[in-house]
This record gives C-alpha cells, sequence and structure tokens, in this order.
C-alpha cells in the first residue's frame, strides 16, 4: 500500500473516469491529497474541477515562469503528450507526488522521469483492497459504467479486474 503522506498528481482523464463510473465522491474519501494542475483545472468541466476544488477534494496547482519554458521544452521534445499532460507530470515531479493518468504517452514519459504512475484500476483498487471504501461489486460496476460511457480501458485490464471481483 502507497503511503497516505504522498500527495496524487490527477489529469483529465483520471476525473472522467471517476464521474463516468459514479465513484468520484468515494475516491475522495481516500486518505490522499490529490492535486490538479491549474491548466487542468480550468479545462475540465465534466466533473467541474472548480467544484471538487471548492469542496476541499483537489488542490490546484500553479507554476512558475520557468516551470511553463519547461512545459514548452518538454512538448517539442515529445509531441504525442498534451501540453496539459506535461503540467501534470511537473507537478508530479515537484510536489514527489504519484501521477494518475490513463495516457499512455504520458505514462511512458513519466516513468523516464522516474515518476511513480497509476491509472483507474490502481485507485479502484485502493478503494477495494486498501482503505474498503468500495465493495468488490460496486467497484466492478463503476468499471462497467465507465465503458458504456465511452471510457477506453484496456481489455485485459477490464476483464483482469472484473473476474477478480467476481463480476464477469
Amino acid at each position: 500500500m502507497p503511503s497516505a503522506s504522498r500527495p496524487l498528481v490527477v489529469d483529465t482523464n483520471i476525473l472522467i473516469d471517476l464521474h463516468r463510473g459514479e465513484v468520484i465522491e468515494a475516491c475522495f474519501r481516500l486518505p490522499f491529497r490529490f492535486l490538479i494542475p491549474d491548466v487542468i483545472a480550468a479545462e475540465c468541466k465534466t466533473p467541474p474541477a472548480s467544484m471538487l476544488i471548492a469542496q476541499g477534494w483537489l488542490e490546484e496547482v500553479t507554476f512558475s515562469g520557468e516551470e511553463v519554458a519547461q512545459v514548452v521544452a518538454w512538448a517539442a521534445q515529445w509531441p504525442r503528450v498534451s501540453v496539459n499532460d506535461f503540467f501534470a507530470l511537473l507537478a508530479a515531479m515537484r510536489e514527489q507526488a504519484i501521477l494518475l493518468t490513463g495516457d499512455k504517452a504520458l505514462r511512458r514519459v513519466a516513468r523516464r522521469h522516474g515518476v511513480d504512475v497509476h491509472g483507474i484500476f490502481w485507485l479502484l483498487e485502493q478503494m477495494v483492497v486498501h482503505y474498503q471504501i468500495l465493495s468488490p461489486s460496486n467497484a466492478a460496476q463503476a468499471l462497467r459504467s465507465m465503458r458504456m460511457h465511452g471510457s477506453r480501458l484496456p481489455n485485459d485490464l477490464y476483464t483482469q479486474y472484473l473476474d477478480r471481483w467476481g463480476a464477469s
């Protein structure tokens, strides 16, 4: 189990998946600090990040001019990763946080920079196994709902977790 003292940096697709799975409130009962870059908070409308920040569930991270320049340099070096995703990476590096994303290209770059990266399956596992916030059947239903509403979940992991939680 990861240390709850390490913050988690979320990107847009994680928040969208949590919303689609109807487990966003359950997620924020986890004993982690959840951080979101200001540029991602500004773009995230469903769910509205501004509401999650106002409720104290997310903390907004801002950046200096030098940090923005670093992001621009990375974007030129790795064009498959969005500028906003690089802000999530930078926040994770600066805060010594775990980066939560489902974006494959961002995961690769983050690992090259020594950042711990996880996705929605890891987050659900924290809620089910480590903190007992969700039952296995509720987590399986959340996965089905995410997929039904358009989340791009890898088939192998999707099936593995449904089997694990007894709901295939």
